[in-house]
This record gives structure tokens, C-alpha cells and sequence, in this order.
């Protein structure tokens, strides 16, 4: 059995995530008819996502290094992993799914998932 305050942590750090996931979607969507977004521009969304960890901690060497009068890093935006994407799909797929199941805000859904960029079977 799982200890209650693990299981707080958990369900903490379950809303946490989600609240991430839903500031990112809004940066794209807020304002907007949800019933005119497309799958490409939930796609396009999600390809274009940078790792913000990175930029943090960029930000902070960024800082140091000038309090001591060195040269700033260069900063270099970093994709984030293909799971961080899978997951933000996922998330706005159960939304939409949510809004046209649940709620009758959208008449029909049309996700589709994104062609595969690589070609199995070819040897070269």
C-alpha cells in the first residue's frame, strides 16, 4: 500500500505536470475557437518545443557569469525529448477528446497522429 504522504506527492506532482501542460497549450491557443484548431497546429506546437530546464539553467550561469564581469555563454535552445512531446499530445488529445465527448463543444473530432518521418524496411 502506498503511504499517504507519497501518494500526495505523487497526486502533487501529477497536477504540477498537468499545470505545465496546460500553460504550454495556452501559449498556442489561448483565445481561440477550440473548435478551429487543426491537428497540424497542435503538431507544429509540439515540434517546436524547447526544453526550459536548459534556458533556466543558461539563465543562471548567464547571471553569474556576469556578477563576475566574464564572458556570457552562448545559448543554444535544446528540442525536448520525444517522450516530454508524446505526452503534451496525449494531454491535448484527452482534452479535445473531453470537449467533444463530454462537454458538445466540438461536433466532430479529427486528430489525426503525424506521418512518420522515417521509412522502416529501407536498407539505404
Amino acid at each position: 500500500m502506498l503511504h499517504p504522504v507519497a501518494a500526495r506527492k505523487d497526486h502533487k506532482r501529477s497536477l504540477d505536470d498537468d499545470k505545465t501542460k496546460i500553460e504550454f497549450w495556452l501559449q498556442h491557443f489561448s483565445g481561440r475557437d477550440i473548435s478551429k484548431i487543426t491537428a497540424e497546429e497542435v503538431h507544429e506546437a509540439v515540434n517546436g518545443m524547447n526544453n526550459r530546464k536548459h534556458l533556466q539553467v543558461w539563465e543562471s550561469k548567464r547571471d553569474a557569469a556576469m556578477r563576475k564581469g566574464k564572458p556570457v555563454p552562448e545559448y543554444k535552445p535544446r528540442q525536448v525529448s520525444q517522450a516530454t512531446k508524446a505526452q503534451h499530445l496525449s494531454f491535448i488529445r484527452s482534452l479535445l477528446r473531453a470537449a467533444a465527448n463530454d462537454w458538445g463543444w466540438i461536433k466532430q473530432l479529427q486528430l489525426s497522429k503525424p506521418a512518420s518521418r522515417s521509412v522502416r524496411g529501407y536498407g539505404g
